[in-house]
């Protein structure tokens, strides 16, 4: 069987490749998750291919921390990877996620196009016996994003007169601070427990832009709902709150939204609509009688 051994790096704020991703703490699942392949070719048995875990990488380099993502496939399937094929893993932030990630994301506009990180030259013998692995490792990520979430899917491709897809389960979605928090309260040493405590983030700000141009801050325990929202309906012309968006224009729907980073939100505007600030009764003649329907005095 082919073994390969090779280091490739690739930069988006930097994610990266590896056989080895240096000292760091796994962390496996109990239950992989399993396969998915594309709805109008099956090339991979379920169970066959499935990302296995995540790892915490400690800053011991000059790449920094991080986190990385295992993807196994079976030896039996990776033997059929002759000719024309590619592997890779695909990582966006789940901010940015919309629908379910496939290679047709790279096609959408660059704010919601995933990171493709090819792993066909980047495969290794797994500790699970039957297996090879690949990894891909988020590096250098600022510890103000330790809680910033990510979606995570593997894929196979074939060139055989048609081209076909072959993809894991579309549910990983996990931040460098959620691993390190499952790493910390499992039974590890008290060595590890202090090399990923630094990652654990604990409480999350999140600001409030109001509409007099003042601002409103509220402390959130990480992953918690907000529970101080500004209860804002219009702004200062009428126009109707439609939503929220962060800094970085994400629109979020806020009654399901968890905190997990630090965040500035805006109230974002639709319509104008007409509000009786006034009584009826200064805007015309009052009559002395009350009438019915037909102008009659009742």
């Amino acid at each position: 069987m082919k073994k390969i051994f090779k280091k490739f790096g690739l930069s988006l704020a930097a994610l990266i490749c590896v056989v080895c991703a240096g000292v760091g703490v796994e962390l496996s699942f109990a239950a992989a998750p399993k396969a998915k392949a594309d709805t109008t070719v099956v090339k991979i048995a379920d169970g066959d291919f499935y990302i296995s875990g995540a790892g915490v990488r400690l800053v011991n380099d000059e790449n920094g921390a991080g986190v990385r993502f295992h993807t196994r496939l079976t030896d039996a399937e990776y033997a059929k990877l002759t000719g024309a094929y590619k592997t890779g893993t695909l990582i966006i932030p789940a901010i940015r996620y919309d629908g379910e990630l496939t290679l047709d994301d790279l096609k959408k506009e660059s704010k919601y196009c995933p990171v493709d990180i090819e792993t066909t030259n980047i495969w290794y013998e797994a500790e699970e016996e039957g297996f090879m692995q690949s990894t891909a490792y988020l590096y250098g990520i600022p510890e103000t994003a330790y809680g910033a979430r990510y979606v995570v899917r593997s894929y196979v491709t074939y060139e055989d007169g048609t081209t076909a897809y072959s993809y894991t389960d579309s549910g990983r979605w996990q931040s460098m601070s959620d691993v390190a928090t499952t790493v910390y309260n499992s039974d590890v040493s008290e060595t590890t427990k202090a090399q990923v405590e630094p990652y654990i983030v604990e409480n999350v700000t999140v600001t409030y832009n109001l509409t007099d141009g003042s601002q409103q801050s509220e402390t959130v325990a990480y992953g918690e709902k907000l529970a101080s929202v500004p209860d804002i309906k219009y702004d200062g012309e009428n126009h109707v709150l439609e939503g929220w968006k962060d800094q970085y224009g994400n629109s979020l729907a806020l009654a399901s939204y968890e905190a997990t980073l630090p965040v500035t939100l805006t109230p974002v505007f639709g319509s104008k609509i007409w509000i009786m600030d006034k009584p009826i009764a200064v805007w015309g003649n009052i009559l002395a009688e009350n009438t019915d329907l037909n102008g009659e005095t009742v």
